[in-house]
C-alpha cells in the first residue's frame, strides 16, 4: 500500500519528525512489527533492473533472514516480534494489485528483450516478482522458511529470547500491514492492554503513517530506509543500503511528533475546547490524506500533492473548522454535512488547477521540442513526427516531471484537454472539461451516470475508513472505475443513505492468483489453471480477454510514468468462480498445490529453555544452515482472529486511558515541551532531501535568551557551563558534554578566553550564521537572535564492565549549537544518573545465575566458555561465583599457533608497475586507467564499465589480492598480483580494440564509434555488452575495494585457514575435560549480550591483528552465536574486523567467494573477544578511576574548593544580571508539568543556577 509523494510532503512540513537511526540513540520498544512485504521485494529484487542479473532462491531466503536480523538488532523488541507477510486481499485491493503486476510483467519482459539485443544471455528462469504473490511455489516455501528461521533464532539468539514471536504468513488473509492493525486493534480491546506500550512498525509504505496515528498509540515509531529523490531515486533506498543494511542506513519517523506537531499546529486557530478535540482532528487528517491517494479508490482527479493538494486542503480544513464546529467523521463514519462543506472548497479550486497544468503542459511541450532539436543536431538524425507536433502517447497529453522520478513520455494534460480549459471564456472551459472527462474516461452517457460515481466513491471512502478503523467490511466490493469522480460533483450528499456491504469472503489463493495475474506470470500457477490464462477458448479470455498482453497506460494529469493508470479491465468475481469451478478438476491438483490453496493458521513462538519440540527444527536450507538441535521454544498454531464484533467501534478518536504524553513520555521518545516554543507556518526553504522545498513548512520559534542586553561577559557563562552534561539535538536529546562557549568577542573553553583575531571574528560568524540557517533549514526551528553559542562533543558510544558500570565515550569532533537549544538535564532520567547505573548493575547481577554460560576473562582459561554453578548472594556487596570452564584442548592451542603461522607465512607477490606494462604491453597511463573505471556509453545514453575497478585513487581504495599501495619516497605507486597481470593478459587478448581506444584518447566517457567508427550503433552496442559479460564472469566481479590502509589476509590464507583448522567440540577426541573454579568476580566474566544494556566495555578496548583467535559474544546479526571459534582475516580502518568462524551460522557468508559458504562476515569489533591478545579489565578500570581524577594523581584539596568557589562566584555573577529575564509565570502551589518549563533564558538561567 502506498501514497505517492506523501512521505516527502510530510517530512518537508514537519522536519522534526525524522530522526537518523544510530546504534546508541534507538528507543527502548515494546512491540516490533515488520510488514513483511517491503523486506521480501528488496531481498529478491530490489531495484535492480538488470535482467540478466540472477540470484538463486537460497541466496535470496538468505538475504531475507539477514535483512530482518538486522532490523530487530537494531530495535531490540522487549515484548514482540510481528512478521506479516501479505496474504489475499480483499477485493477492492485486487484491483490495484492487478494493474501492478500487469505493468511488472510487462516491464519485465521490456528489459529481458533489451538484454536480448544487446547480445547478453537472460536466464532461462528469470526470477518473476510477481511470484511474491499468495498462492505461489516462492511464498509458501518462504513460509516455511519463515518457521525454521523463528524456531533457530529463538534457541540461539538471545535477542529473540524475551519477546513472544508472531509469524503471519501468506496463508492468512489479509495484507501485512492491516494484519498488524488486527492485532492492535483487538490487544487495545483486551481490558488488561497496558497503556504507554511502545511500538515500531518497519515499512516503506507512506500509508503506514496514517495507519500509526488511526491507532491513537502516541508512542510509536515508524522504522524505514532512508531514501532518496531524483532522476533514478524515486523515494527508493538506495542498493547500498539493501545490500548491506545498517543502523546508519534507517531513519525514524516519531508519530509522536507528528502528534505533537499537528497540535502546534491547530493551536494557532484558538479553538474552544470545550467541542475541539486533537483526537478527532487527527482522524480528519487521516481522511484528508486519504483523497489523494490510496490503494482502493483513485484520486480526486485536481488533487495532486507535487502541486499543493495537501497544502490546500489543510488550509480549507482549518479555515471551516471553526465554523463547523465538528469534524468530516467520527470513528470511520462519514458526516456528509460537514464533508459536503469540505467539497465545495475543493471545488472552488479546479478551475485554478487545471488551468495551472495547461500552462504547464505547454511549457514543458516546449522546452522538450528545444531538446529534441538540440540532440537531433548532435547526432545528425531529423526530428520525429510525433515529436514536431508537441508530444503525446498513446493516451495522448503532454508534460511534467516530478522529483519523485521521470516520466519518457510525460503527458500532463493532452492538447484537446488544454485547448478547451485555456481558450473559453468564465466556467464554460470548465464544465466542457468536466464534459470531456466524465464522457471519455468514465464513459458516462448523462447526469444519472455521474451521479453513480459520485455515490460509488462515497461507498468506496467509507469502505476505506472502515478499513482503517474496524476491519475488512467487505471481501467482495471494489470501486468499478478507473477515475475518481470531481469534486464539484460530490455534494447532495445529506440524500445519500449509509453504504450498507455484504461481508462475503476472501478468495482463496488460487483464485487471487487468476484475479491479480498477466499472461507472462502463468508458469507461476498449476499446470490446470494455466489452461484459464492461456487457451483462448477460456471464459476468462472470451468473450472479455481479462489477460492482455497489450493495454495503454493513461498518462494524463500524472507527473511520472510510475503514475500512470493502467487501462485493463476490472475481473468479474463471478465469471472467475465460475470458470474455476467448471474448468479446474481438483483432483489433477497435486498434494503440495492443494496446501497452498488452503487458509492457514497464524503461527505463535514462545521462549521455553526445556522445549525440545521439533516442528520446524529441521533446515529448510541444509547446505546454509544445520537443524536446530534443541528448539528452546514452543509453537502454538492459532486460527486468524475473527471479524471485529459488528456492534463494536475499532479504533476510536481517544487514547488509552492511563495514557501519558509530552513530558511523560516513556525515556527515549521525544517531545516539544522540552523548551518553550511558539509556531508559525513558513516557506523557509527546509532542505530535507537535497533540495530545498518551496512549500510551508512548521517552524518552530525558540526565544534567544537575550542575555547580550544585560552585558554578561562570555567569560562568566563560560566558568558556569564548561565541561558540564548537556543534551543537544533537540527535541531528541543527545547527551553531550560542553567543551566551550564562544561568542563575537571570543572563545572560552580550559585554556580560558580567547579574542577572536580580525579574521577569526570573521571565520566565526560565518560558522554562526551557517549554524542558525542549519537549524532553519535542516530542522525547521527558527532559533532568532543568537548571541552565545556552546560547543560540545557529542556522547557517540555507552560500554558497561561485567560488573554493570557505565562508560560514556564521547566524539573527538566538536559541534556548535545556539545556547537557547540546550538543555542542561535530561527530563526523562527518572532518578539521575546514579540511578542508571545502579539498574544496570543489579540487571548484570540478576544474570549472573545458576546456569548461565559466559566467558571467562582471566588467565589461564581467558576467552574459554563456561557455566555458572552458583551465582553471587543478591544482598552481598562484593559477590562470588562458581564456575566450570571449558579449557582449552590441545586442538584449541594448536589452532592459534597455526593461525598465526599461516597468515605470516601466506603473502602474495606482487609486481611494479613498470614490470606489469612491459609484460601487458600497454603505457603507464592506460595501465592506470584499465585498472581504475573506463565508463562507455551505448547508444541509449546508458552506461557500460568497461575498466577492472582494480583500485581508486580519489577513494584511496584497493582490491586486496589483486593490487596494493606502494609509498617511494613522496611518490605513490601501485604493484599487482600474478592474477591481476594474467587478468590483464587475457583481457587485452580477448578485446583489444578497448586497449587500443584507451591508448588513443583519455576520456571521461568513451561512445560506441570511439571503438568502432563504422559499425551501426547497435551493433557497437553487442561489442560494448560483450565486455561488461566477461568483466562480470570473473572472480574479481565479486571483490569489493577496501580502504588501502586496510589489514587483508591473502585468499590462499584463508582456504590455508580453513583446511587447517582442527574441530574443536565437546565430542572431539582432542576436547579437554571441565574446570570447576571458585570464588570468581563477576569481573572476570562476560555473559552473552543483554538488548537493555550498553555493550560491555571490554568488546571496545580489544585489538585485532590478522590471525588472532577470537571467540563471538553474539548480539549482532553478522556474528555468529555465543562462544563461537574464529580467527580474523581482516582489519578495517574504521574498526571493523572480518573474521571466518569454525562452523558455518545462520548470517555467515562466503567472504566474496574467500571462504566457505556461511562462515565468515565483517563483524562490529564489539562481538568479539579476542583469545590472542587478552585484556586485563581490573587494570583497565583501576587507569580508568586515576584518569578519572586527574592523571592518575588527586588534586588538592584547596585547589579543588578554589575552582568550586570560582565556579560559584561566576554562578551568582550571571544570575544577579538575568534576574528579571523569567517570563514563566511566579510560581504557583500547583504547576501543570508544561508550566513548569521556562523559556530558552530560563532554561539557562536553571543551567547555571544548578552550579
Amino acid at each position: 500500500m502506498g501514497v505517492p509523494k506523501f512521505y516527502r510532503w510530510l517530512s518537508e512540513r514537519y522536519p522534526l519528525v525524522n530522526h537518523n537511526v544510530s546504534e546508541t540513540q534507538v528507543p527502548p520498544v515494546d512491540n516490533f512489527f515488520l510488514d513483511m512485504n517491503g523486506i521480501i521485494h528488496n531481498c529478491t529484487h530490489g531495484n535492480d533492473e538488470d535482467a540478466t542479473k540472477h540470484l538463486s532462491e537460497a541466496e535470496m531466503v538468505v538475504k531475507i533472514f539477514t535483512y530482518i536480523d538486522r532490523l530487530v538488532s537494531i530495535i531490540r523488541p522487549q515484548k514482540l516480534i510481528f512478521l506479516g507477510v501479505d496474504g489475499v486481499a480483499p477485493r477492492a485491493k485486487v484491483n490495484q494489485q492487478r494493474a501492478r503486476r500487469f505493468k511488472s510483467g510487462r516491464a519485465r519482459l521490456e528489459l529481458e528483450a533489451e538484454a536480448r539485443e544487446r547480445g547478453e544471455e537472460v536466464p532461462e528462469d528469470a526470477f518473476d516478482s510477481n511470484c511474491i504473490t499468495p498462492g505461489t511455489e516462492f511464498l509458501q516455501r518462504l513460509d516455511h522458511h519463515l518457521r525454521f528461521y523463528v524456531r533457530k533464532k529463538i534457541s540461539e539468539d538471545p535477542l529473540w529470547q524475551k519477546p513472544q514471536v508472531i509469524l503471519s504468513g501468506p496463508l492468512v488473509p489479509g495484507e501485512g500491514e492491516h494484519k498488524v492493525m488486527e492485532y492492535l486493534r483487538w490487544a487495545k480491546k483486551d481490558p488488561n492492554y497496558q497503556p504507554n506500550q511502545k511500538h515500531c512498525l518497519y515499512g516503506l509504505d507512506a500509508d503506514l503513517i496514517m495507519l500509526a496515528l488511526v491507532t491513537h498509540e502516541p508512542h510509536f515509531f515508524l522504522l524505514r530506509e532512508k531514501v532518496s529523490y531524483g532522476s533514478r531515486g524515486r523515494g527508493r533506498p538506495s542498493r547500498e543500503v539493501l545490500e548491506n543494511p545498517c543502523a546508519e542506513g534507517f531513519t525514524l519517523l516519531n508519530v509522536g511528533l507528528l502528534r505533537e506537531s499537528l497540535r502546534a499546529e491547530f493551536r494557532e486557530l484558538k479553538l474552544d475546547e470545550g467541542w475541539y478535540d486533537l483526537e478527532k482532528a487527527i482522524d480528519d487528517i487521516i481522511f484528508i490524506c486519504m483523497l489523494v491517494g490510496n490503494d482502493f479508490l483513485p484520486p480526486l482527479p485536481t488533487l495532486d500533492i507535487a502541486e499543493g493538494a495537501l497544502d490546500n486542503m489543510l488550509d480549507i480544513y482549518k479555515e471551516i473548522l471553526p465554523s463547523m464546529q465538528g469534524y468530516l467523521h467520527q470513528d470511520g463514519e462519514l458526516v456528509y454535512k460537514n464533508l459536503e462543506v469540505f467539497m465545495k472548497k475543493i471545488a472552488a479550486m479546479e478551475k485554478e488547477v487545471l488551468q495551472m497544468r495547461a500552462v504547464d503542459a505547454d511549457m514543458q511541450d516546449s522546452r522538450k521540442r528545444k531538446q529534441q532539436k538540440r540532440e537531433a543536431r548532435f547526432r545528425g538524425k531529423p526530428m520525429d513526427k510525433a515529436s514536431k507536433a508537441g508530444g503525446g502517447s498513446k493516451a495522448d497529453g503532454g508534460a511534467g516531471e516530478d522529483g519523485e522520478g521521470n516520466s519518457s513520455e510525460p503527458t500532463m494534460m493532452s492538447t484537446e484537454a488544454r485547448s478547451l480549459i485555456l481558450f473559453q471564456e468564465g466556467d464554460e472551459g470548465l464544465n466542457m472539461w468536466k464534459k470531456r472527462y466524465y464522457t471519455v474516461k468514465l464513459e458516462c452517457e448523462g447526469d444519472h451516470d455521474i451521479r453513480t460515481v459520485t455515490k460509488e466513491y462515497i461507498r468506496g471512502v467509507t469502505w476505506v475508513l472502515q478499513y482503517y478503523y474496524r476491519g475488512v467490511v467487505s471481501w467482495d466490493w471494489y470501486y468499478p472505475y478507473h477515475y475518481a469522480p470531481m469534486a464539484s460533483e460530490i455534494n447532495a450528499l445529506v440524500d445519500l443513505k449509509k453504504p450498507k456491504y455484504n461481508y462475503g469472503k476472501p478468495f482463496n489463493p488460487f483464485q487471487q492468483l487468476l484475479a491479480v495475474m498477466p499472461a507472462s506470470s502463468a508458469k507461476l500457477f498449476p499446470e490446470v489453471y494455466q489452461e484459464l490464462i492461456l487457451n483462448d477458448s477460456s471464459p476468462l479470455r472470451n468473450p472479455v480477454n481479462y489477460f492482455p498482453t497489450d493495454f495503454d497506460l493513461d498518462m494524463e494529469g500524472k507527473r511520472a510514468d510510475w503514475e500512470g493508470i493502467v487501462l485493463i479491465p476490472f475481473i468479474d468475481e463471478k465469471v472467475l468462480l465460475e470458470a474455476e469451478r467448471t474448468h479446474v478438476n481438483p483432483a489433477r491438483l497435486k498434494k503440495e498445490e492443494l496446501e497452498r490453496n488452503t487458509l492457514g493458521p497464524v503461527v505463535t513462538f514462545y521462549y521455553d529453555e526445556k522445549s525440545k519440540e521439533d516442528l520446524f527444527c529441521q533446515s529448510t536450507l541444509p547446505q546454509q544452515f544445520t537443524n536446530v538441535v534443541t528448539s528452546k521454544s514452543r509453537v502454538m498454531m492459532v486460527a486468524p482472529p475473527p471479524p471485529f464484533p459488528a456492534n463494536e467501534k475499532g479504533f476510536t478518536s481517544q487514547m488509552t486511558k492511563g495514557t501519558t504524553t509530552g513530558l511523560g513520555n516513556p525515556k527515549g521518545f521525544p517531545t516539544l515541551q522540552t523548551l518553550k516554543v511558539t509556531s508559525r507556518l513558513d516557506a523557509v526553504g527546509v532542505d530535507v532531501f537535497g533540495t530545498a522545498s518551496k512549500k510551508k513548512s512548521l517552524v518552530l520559534e525558540l526565544k534567544a535568551p537575550g542575555l547580550s542586553n544585560l552585558s554578561i561577559k562570555l567569560e562568566q557563562i563560560g566558568k558556569a557551563l564548561l565541561g558540564e552534561r548537556c543534551f543537544v539535538n533537540w527535541p531528541y536529546l543527545k547527551e553531550s558534554t560542553v567543551t566551550g562557549i564562544s561568542d563575537n568577542t571570543g572563545y572560552f573553553d580550559t585554556h580560558g578566553f580567547r579574542a577572536h583575531s580580525s579574521g577569526g571574528k570573521e571565520e566565526w560568524e560565518y560558522q554562526a550564521d551557517k549554524c542558525i540557517d542549519s537549524y532553519l533549514t535542516k530542522q525547521a526551528i527558527d532559533v532568532g537572535e543568537a548571541s552565545f553559542f556552546v560547543h560540545a562533543r557529542d556522547c557517540v558510544d555507552m560500554t558497561r564492565m561485567p560488573d554493570g558500570s557505565i562508560e560514556k565515550h564521547f566524539s573527538d569532533k566538536e559541534s556548535m549549537h545556539p545556547i537557547q537549544v540546550i538543555l542542561r538535564s535530561d527530563p526523562f532520567e527518572k532518578g539521575g544518573k546514579s540511578t542508571i547505573q545502579t539498574a544496570a548493575q543489579k540487571k548484570v547481577m540478576q544474570s549472573l545465575k545458576s546456569g548461565s554460560k559466559v566467558l571467562y576473562l582471566s588467565e589461564p582459561y581467558y576467552g574459554c566458555v563456561g557455566t555458572i554453578l552458583k551465582g553471587g548472594r543478591k544482598k552481598q556487596q562484593d559477590p562470588k561465583l562458581s564456575i566450570q570452564i571449558v579449557p582449552n584442548s590441545d586442538a584449541e592451542k594448536q589452532n592459534m599457533s597455526t593461525c598465526k603461522r599461516i597468515v605470516n607465512h601466506s603473502q602474495a607477490r606482487y609486481f611494479p608497475d613498470t614490470v606489469v606494462t612491459k609484460k601487458v604491453g600497454i603505457s603507464f597511463r592506460v595501465l592506470g586507467m584499465m585498472t581504475s573505471m573506463v565508463n562507455a556509453k551505448d547508444s541509449k545514453g546508458k552506461n557500460v564499465g568497461l575498466g577492472l575497478c582494480l583500485k581508486s585513487r580519489s577513494q584511496g581504495a584497493i582490491v586486496p589480492d589483486y593490487c596494493k599501495v606502494v609509498v617511494r619516497g613522496e611518490n605513490t605507486f601501485y604493484e599487482y598480483t600474478a592474477v591481476a597481470l594474467q587478468v590483464l593478459q587475457q583481457y587485452k587478448l580477448k578485446f583489444p580494440w578497448v586497449f587500443d581506444a584507451v591508448a588513443k584518447e583519455g576520456k571521461k566517457d568513451y561512445y560506441g564509434n570511439d571503438f568502432f567508427p563504422s559499425l551501426p550503433p547497435e551493433e557497437a552496442d553487442k561489442m560494448l555488452y560483450s565486455v561488461s559479460r566477461w568483466l562480470k564472469q570473473l572472480p574479481l566481479a565479486r571483490r569489493p575495494m577496501v580502504k588501502q590502509e586496510a589489514k587483508v589476509a591473502p585468499e590462499e590464507a584463508i582456504r590455508a585457514l580453513q583446511q587447517a583448522i582442527i574441530p574443536t567440540g565437546s565430542k572431539s577426541p582432542m576436547s579437554a575435560k571441565p574446570v570447576h573454579l571458585e570464588n570468581i568476580s563477576p569481573m572476570n566474566v562476560l555473559t552473552p549480550p543483554d538488548p537493555s544494556l550498553p555493550r560491555p566495555y571490554l568488546l571496545k578496548v580489544g585489538q585485532f591483528a590478522i590471525g588472532d583467535r577470537v571467540v563471538s559474544v553474539g548480539g549482532h546479526p553478522n556474528a555468529p552465536p555465543f562462544g563461537s571459534l574464529g580467527v580474523v582475516v581482516s582489519v578495517y580502518p574504521n574498526g571493523l574486523v572480518e573474521a571466518i568462524f569454525d562452523s558455518s551460522y545462520l548470517g555467515g557468508k562466503d567472504l566474496y567467494g574467500r571462504c566457505k559458504k556461511g562462515t565468515g562476515n565483517i563483524v562490529p569489533p564489539f562481538c568479539l573477544v579476542n583469545k590472542t591478545r587478552p585484556v586485563d579489565l581490573t587494570q583497565v578500570k583501576k587507569r580508568q578511576q586515576q584518569q578519572a581524577k586527574g592523571s592518575g594523581k588527586p588534586k588538592p584539596q584547596a585547589q579543588k574548593q578554589q575552582k568550586q568557589q570560582q565556579k560559584k562566584k561566576a554562578t551568582q555573577q550571571v544570575q544577579q544580571k538575568m534576574e528579571g529575564m523569567s517570563v514563566s509565570d511566579p510560581p504557583a502551589p500547583a504547576k501543570k508539568p508544561e508550566e513548569k518549563l521556562a523559556n530558552a533564558g530560563n532554561a539557562l538561567l536553571k543551567m547555571l543556577q544548578k552550579k
